[in-house]
């Protein structure tokens, strides 16, 4: 896949380190790779504060025309973002689970753990939920996009 700016990879990369003055590790890298051998569009999801499992759903958003825009945001955990990730491929509306201007995690992560046990997927864990408290509220906009974002 050529970017699209036709930057090879390697070079795309060499520009990122450059313009974030950060080096990819190993697992960010290899995240940044797949994308881009799936002609994905990699420039979404390069920012090197995303660990690479948050790099992971927002590739296979991507991959799987989900509209990452409701949760690609460095302020939301891996953990959060397979939650919204899975109940957008499953068609849910995502208006379901904001309440005023923030998300609702309650229902989010009872509507994830149906979803779980209806497709068979794997439930989050005590810790894994815990996380997703702690690090609320989560704020969003009116069309239910992560909002007082870290820029760059």
């Amino acid at each position: 896949m050529k970017l699209t700016n036709n930057l090879s990879f390697e070079s795309f990369i060499r520009s990122c380190e450059e313009k974030y003055a950060h080096k990819y590790d190993f697992l960010q890298m290899r995240e940044l790779k797949k994308g881009y051998e799936r002609s994905v569009n990699i420039s979404l999801y390069a920012n090197p504060k995303f660990d690479y499992m948050q790099m992971a759903y927002i590739r296979l958003g991507l991959e799987n025309g989900v509209d990452i825009s409701k949760y690609a945001s460095v302020k939301y955990s891996n953990f959060l973002m397979e939650v919204i990730y899975h109940l957008l491929k499953n068609g849910a509306h995502f208006d379901e689970y904001i309440l005023e201007d923030c998300l609702d995690t309650s229902k989010l992560i009872a509507a994830y753990d149906a979803l779980c046990r209806y497709k068979g997927l794997m439930r989050l864990d005590e810790w894994a939920t815990h996380k997703i408290y702690e690090e609320s509220p989560y704020y969003v906009n009116s069309k239910g996009e992560p909002t007082n974002e870290i820029e760059e």
